[in-house]
């Protein structure tokens, strides 16, 4: 393999490693934001600073 083939492998397991971290975020922020909707009405609307 030839310099440039290892750069653009490494440069492709670095963006692959990026979007496997976005991706398991994106698979979190459904239950923040099902979390978030419990501490409202939990709390109370005004309380938590959300208007609906």
């Amino acid at each position: 393999m030839t310099e440039l083939s290892n750069n653009y492998f490494v440069c492709v397991a670095e963006i692959a490693t990026k979007l496997d971290q976005a991706t398991r975020l994106t698979q979190q922020l459904p239950l923040t934001a099902s979390n978030a909707r419990a501490v409202v009405f939990r709390a109370g609307e005004r309380a938590a600073g959300f208007d609906y």
